[in-house]
């Protein structure tokens, strides 16, 4: 991982110190907004789906000229981004072993018609990219830091039911306080999230800018981020979505029951991947450099 850094690094130093050697420079500062779609893309037997994605941009472009309207450089920048993502288990099903206070063993079995799990999350991004332009197309490719400093998550229940059989009597017992019950067979929770608040990604943006007035330009970009580390971790997961605890309280007889989010449960991986567009307006300077002329006068 350090060995990688120094690359990076003595990468950036190179392409600065190239880039002051040119005769002309070009410099833009933007301004920018992005909307599109987030997800998580998990290993867990369940499905990832994508939410709403949008924020706000600033960036510092430097490039040097290559050729006639084409020119490369360096692009950095921030981003104030929100995320959201969603997760889905439809037909739930879990089956285990509990016990109560005689001891008694029960065989449970939970069941929900849905059971949804939504991610809501603010991020700061900073990204570092190659910057290509000609002819007015954009090319941005490199590299982005994803920093979420708040994460909520919600999840949601329905029709869900929990039957405790006791096998040595032949007795079923459905949704029945004593062994577990969700109120009106439904569940709607909010939590902190858990998803990695660090997340080094690959990011590309394509587009086209144009001229506005003398100088400014305005461009559109399409992008694309997806993380390829992130400090995510779940190891091991939980085992239950639905958690019934054994019965051993005498006095009050009741157990505490626990609904878990599908990621903690089932989750050891979660990369995230959000696409959109981006439209911004820069302001747009050039500088040319100019060598005093060293000629033998007559």
């Amino acid at each position: 991982m350090r060995s990688h850094r120094l690359h990076l690094i003595l990468l950036v130093v190179c392409c600065l110190a190239y880039f002051t050697t040119l005769r002309a420079q070009t410099h833009d500062f933007t301004f920018g907004a992005h909307a599109g779609i987030a997800m998580y893309k998990t290993d867990g037997d369940f499905s990832n789906l994508p939410g709403f994605a949008t924020g706000i941009d600033i960036a510092y472009t430097i490039r040097g000229a290559i050729a006639n309207q084409t020119a490369l450089g360096l692009k950095i920048g921030a981003s104030l981004s929100y995320a959201g993502a969603n997760h889905s288990l439809p037909n739930y099903k879990e089956q285990y072993i509990n016990i109560d206070y005689y001891p008694e063993e029960m065989d449970y079995t939970i069941t929900s018609e849905t059971y949804r799990e939504h991610q809501h999350q603010i991020q700061l991004e900073v990204p570092l990219f190659l910057s290509f332009i000609s002819h007015g197309i954009t090319i941005n490719l490199g590299g982005k830091f994803l920093m979420p400093f708040f994460q909520k998550r919600h999840i949601d229940v329905t029709e869900a039911h929990i039957t405790a059989y006791y096998p040595d009597f032949w007795v079923p017992v459905t949704d029945y306080l004593a062994t577990g019950r969700l109120e009106d067979y439904q569940y709607h929770g909010k939590e902190n999230g858990n998803m990695a608040n660090l997340n080094a990604a690959l990011a590309l943006e394509v587009g086209y800018e144009w001229h506005v007035g003398w100088q400014d330009r305005m461009g559109v970009n399409a992008y694309c981020d997806y993380t390829i580390w992130n400090n995510y971790s779940n190891r091991p997961p939980r085992q239950r979505l639905i958690d019934v605890d054994p019965i051993l309280n005498t006095e009050y007889p009741v157990p505490d029951i626990r609904v878990n989010a599908l990621t903690d449960t089932y989750a050891t991986k979660a990369n995230y991947l959000s696409v959109g567009v981006k439209i911004y307006y820069a302001f747009h300077t050039e500088t040319r450099k100019t060598y005093p002329c060293r000629c033998v006068m007559d």
